[in-house]
């Protein structure tokens, strides 16, 4: 684990603000997908990879109506 001198405040509904810094750091964004999770007694976030909705690549990938496809599987729908 990495040691840093930032510190978030919960508010009254359960939110933190990610520091500028971090965010910056690990490229999220208001768009980007973060996981949350336990581990070893810890919470732990980390920033989702975009994959297909469908098959889990990530490779190929495009967006139809806001959803996250890759190229077969897009294909694959245009031809039923």
């Amino acid at each position: 684990m990495v040691a840093t001198d930032m510190q978030c405040i919960v508010n009254d509904i359960g939110r933190i603000v990610i520091p500028a810094k971090l965010r910056k750091k690990f490229d999220i964004n208001e768009e980007s997908t973060v996981e949350i999770y336990v581990q070893d007694g810890t919470i732990r976030m980390q920033k989702m990879k975009p994959a297909c909705i469908l098959c889990n690549t990530s490779e190929s990938l495009h967006k139809f109506k806001g959803k996250t496809l890759c190229k077969a599987c897009l294909d694959d729908l245009i031809n039923c």
